[in-house]
């Protein structure tokens, strides 16, 4: 307040100069004193809004400084962070260095396994043999479609033929239709006549024996050799030439069946003649096995009676 004195007495004075001479009046003590006392709140309102600036300065150069110093803080702990940078990006540089020599590793493997397999198929088109020439039905199909059709005609009615024949035997297939089905056979058959004759003449006999032997008693001894007769002995053997004889006739079968198969698998009705082709072997072989399950059967009961 000392040093603001003075420059309240310039402002009284300046107001005293400045006012009109109409309403001069002679300044009294309280005048003055109303005066000094308006100016000391005018003053004291000053200081107290620019104490309220300078806290308010103070207060945001505080948070500035804070803020700078938090900044300063973090830009600290991020200084680590071009460094981790730096080293992920070698490591992505080597992992990928290490796929592309893993991919061009794999790509010369294939590339070798090619290779390999393409010398293995020319290997194995070398050895596999020659296809036989074509026959002349199959270079003239354009020209003799109507004599290819009619054939097909005969042999699916032949084959439809054959089904019912089997579909026949699977219905009524016993010992007796067994018989009249090899004499049907022999006589349809003539490469298998004689066979056929002789098989039929020798299950007469095992059956003309098994009578023979329905009363006696069974022994649970296996009788030796030595003591086997001669006829049956004989008749063994014939029994099993015999068989073996079919067997081989009806692998000859199969082998013409398969044949023809390869020859018409060009031509349509493809499935039918696959189907009726598999239904005739499986009808063979049936028949084969049960040839050779009645002679095993007599194999098991006639070795071991003894003659009376």
């Amino acid at each position: 307040m000392a040093m603001l004195s003075p420059r309240v007495w310039w402002v009284c004075v300046a107001l005293l100069v400045w006012t009109p001479h109409t309403y001069s009046r002679e300044f009294t003590h309280e005048d003055i004193r109303e005066a000094m006392l308006s100016l000391v709140h005018m003053i004291r309102m000053s200081e107290d809004k620019l104490e309220r600036h300078e806290f308010r300065e103070r207060t945001l150069g505080d948070q500035l400084k804070k803020m700078l110093i938090g900044l300063d803080k973090k830009h600290r702990a991020l200084e680590p962070l071009k460094g981790m940078i730096s080293r992920l990006d070698d490591r992505l540089s080597n992992v990928e260095t290490i796929l592309l020599q893993r991919e061009e590793r794999e790509k010369s493997s294939q590339a070798k396994i090619n290779e390999a397999l393409e010398g293995i198929q020319k290997a194995l088109v070398a050895l596999a043999p020659a296809p036989p020439p074509p026959i002349d039905l199959d270079n003239n199909l354009s020209a003799n479609d109507d004599a290819i059709q009619r054939r097909l005609d005969t042999t699916d009615a032949k084959i439809d033929a054959v089904k019912k024949e089997i579909k026949t035997l699977k219905n009524t297939l016993n010992p007796e239709t067994f018989r009249s089905m090899c004499l049907e056979a022999a006589s349809d058959t003539n490469p298998f006549e004689k066979h056929i004759s002789e098989a039929e003449k020798l299950l007469n006999k095992y059956e003309t024996k098994l009578s023979e032997y329905n009363g006696t008693k069974v022994q649970t001894d296996f009788v030796p050799l030595n003591e086997v007769s001669l006829a049956d002995e004989a008749w063994h053997s014939k029994m099993s030439e015999v068989m073996e004889r079919q067997e081989k006739e009806i692998k000859k079968i199969q082998q013409l069946l398969s044949d023809a198969e390869s020859m018409w698998k060009d031509l349509p009705r493809l499935a039918d003649i696959n189907r009726a082709t598999n239904q005739t072997i499986d009808t063979v072989t049936k028949a084969t096995e049960t040839m050779l399950i009645n002679n095993e059967m007599g194999k098991k009961c006639h070795p071991h009676r003894k003659d009376g």
